[in-house]
């Protein structure tokens, strides 16, 4: 299985809720529920951290293959979000929190 930059945004683009139009309503109506973390099984759900350096709260999801990282992370009830793809061992979560910092205000 492989994810290009493209599929990562529309990915990204539909945890934001940016193109609600666009899914079934079924879809739109379990991202509450899909964007609650949950004590135990991290693995399958959002977690909620702050950025280092400004202190935005955003909702994160990382996964890592064979040294090959995706990390997906957006400002909550915002309309700013990244999508990191690295092949290597770098912390891809710094780099994203830097490039919110950097876009947020």
């Amino acid at each position: 299985m492989w994810s290009t930059p493209n599929d990562m945004t529309i990915w990204l683009a539909y945890h934001m809720g940016s193109w609600a139009a666009i899914f079934p309503q079924e879809m739109n109506d379990i991202l509450p529920t899909i964007h609650t973390p949950r004590m135990g099984v991290m693995a399958l759900a959002f977690k909620r951290q702050t950025t280092t350096g400004e202190g935005h709260t955003v909702l994160t999801k990382s996964g890592v293959l064979d040294s090959f990282q995706a990390y997906m992370a957006w400002v909550e009830n915002g309309t700013t979000g990244v999508v990191v793809l690295a092949n290597s061992d770098y912390n891809a979560g710094n780099l994203s929190f830097a490039l919110i910092d950097a876009l947020v205000p």
